[in-house]
This record gives structure tokens, C-alpha cells and sequence, in this order.
């Protein structure tokens, strides 16, 4: 009985190996860069300007002029409903736009001579973000124009609701009692926009 030996070359056996080794790579790095995948996004943002006054059901607030009970003293102004009364805001526009405002002015109606009705808006209060929330102007007496009572809005939102935005507080004069005169129950409005400055 002949028994063959077949010796083999090591080092090609070993070149053989790496061959097939990188062989094998190539193929499953083929694979893996064959499995990309894209998607292309587009979305847009419009430019926002909203506004509305909290609470948003009843808004009223009722003043009286009372007739004193005492001659030779002045009559009394008195707030009958003291509510607390919100200007809630969202505002979004372009990078180079100019900051927007807040006007207010009676619509419709008027007051009665001899009268004045201030109000002011407080600083900032509430749970928004973004940035320029808006600054208080101060007091101002209402009338028939437009007047700045907000400024300095930009990309921002107040929070919705009572306790978010500026409080208003509304103050009513006797401006002129000699043109003063008996009236009934009078009814105006006071609008509030939000635009461009």
C-alpha cells in the first residue's frame, strides 16, 4: 500500500486566503453602499400677525359717573366690573423685517364730552417665548386714532389665556366737567391691532 503525500506551498495557501478575504470585502462593502437612500424636505413658514383680547367670552368693562350725595363735591368715577383683561399675540415674520406694534383706538362710538378713557398695557407676563416680546409704551388716552400702547415685536408668542401677554388697565376721567352731561348707558368699542411699524 502507497500512501501519497501532498505538500502544500504555506505561502501560497496564505496569499490564496487573502485574496479570497478581500475578495469578500469588496463584495460586502458593494452591497452596503448600494442600500443609501434619500429624501428631500421642503416645508415653508408663512408670516403670522395675530392678536385677540382674554378673556375672549365677555370683555365689557362697565364704568359709572356717580352724582355725589354731598354739595359743592365732585362726582365719582368708579370701575363697576374689575377685569382683568389680556392682550395675547403671535408673531412670526421675515429676518429683515422691522418690528411690529400694537395699536389701539375707539371704533365705534365715543365717549361722551368732558370725558377721557386712558389705558396702558403692562410689561410682558406669561408662559411665550421667542424673541421680542413686546414693550409697554405707556399710557395713552384713546381716541379715534390709532395710537402705539405695544412695540418692539418681532418672532415671538405671548401664551394664550388670562395671565399671558399684557395686562390692561383702563382708566376713565373727567376731563372738562363743564361739558359734562347727563346720559344713559353709553356703549363704545376699543380695537386693538397688530401690524407692521
Amino acid at each position: 500500500m502507497k500512501v501519497y503525500l501532498k505538500i502544500y506551498n504555506y505561502k501560497q495557501m496564505r496569499i490564496s486566503s487573502y485574496i479570497i478575504f478581500v475578495a469578500f470585502c469588496f463584495l460586502c462593502l458593494g452591497k452596503v453602499q448600494g442600500q443609501n437612500a434619500t429624501a428631500n424636505i421642503r416645508f415653508s413658514i408663512p408670516e403670522v400677525a395675530l392678536i385677540d383680547i382674554e378673556p375672549g367670552v365677555d370683555n365689557t368693562v362697565h364704568f359709572s359717573v356717580s352724582s355725589t350725595t354731598e354739595s359743592g363735591e365732585a362726582p365719582e368715577v368708579t370701575e363697576i366690573s374689575s377685569k382683568s383683561l389680556w392682550i395675547n399675540y403671535t408673531s412670526a415674520q421675515l429676518d429683515n423685517s422691522d418690528a411690529r406694534s400694537v395699536y389701539a383706538e375707539i371704533t365705534s362710538g365715543g365717549l361722551p364730552n368732558g370725558l377721557e378713557l386712558e389705558v396702558e398695557a403692562s410689561v410682558y407676563k406669561g408662559i411665550g417665548k421667542g424673541n421680542m416680546l413686546g414693550t409697554k409704551e405707556g399710557k395713552i388716552v384713546l381716541s379715534q386714532s390709532p395710537q402705539r400702547i405695544i412695540s418692539n415685536i418681532k418672532n415671538c408668542f405671548t401664551g394664550d389665556g388670562e395671565g399671558n401677554g399684557h395686562e390692561l388697565t383702563y382708566t376713565l376721567k373727567i376731563a372738562d366737567y363743564s361739558e359734562i352731561e347727563s346720559t344713559d348707558d353709553t356703549y363704545f368699542v376699543v380695537m386693538y391691532t397688530l401690524s407692521d411699524n
